[in-house]
């Protein structure tokens, strides 16, 4: 796949940190597994780029994503819906997430 060419009408800022993506058939319920293999690469007003190995998500899905906030251990789960994924290489992809209000 080739990366998606850049639409956002907003300025992208660098954000490398862990996040937790929640399986869009688990929202509402308590995690029972996270993935550690996903991180954040951007963020923006509207989104973020997650760069992520184990777990594929669709394009269209809605997902939860816990984003950490502070120093200290706490999360905020925001929902987002997939607007694109591409592969790095044979076991990397990214994904373009819209934050939904």
């Amino acid at each position: 796949m080739r990366q998606p060419r850049q639409k956002r009408a907003s300025v992208r800022f660098p954000y490398k940190k862990p996040v937790q993506c929640i399986n869009p058939d688990k929202i509402g319920s308590f995690p029972s597994k996270v993935s550690t293999s996903i991180e954040s690469v951007d963020v923006s007003n509207e989104g973020m780029r997650i760069r992520l190995r184990e777990w594929l998500p669709k394009v269209g899905a809605i997902i939860q994503i816990r984003i950490p906030v502070s120093k200290i251990k706490v999360t905020m789960p925001v929902l987002a819906q997939v607007k694109w994924v591409y592969r790095e290489n044979h076991n990397v992809y990214h994904a373009g997430l819209q934050f939904l209000v």
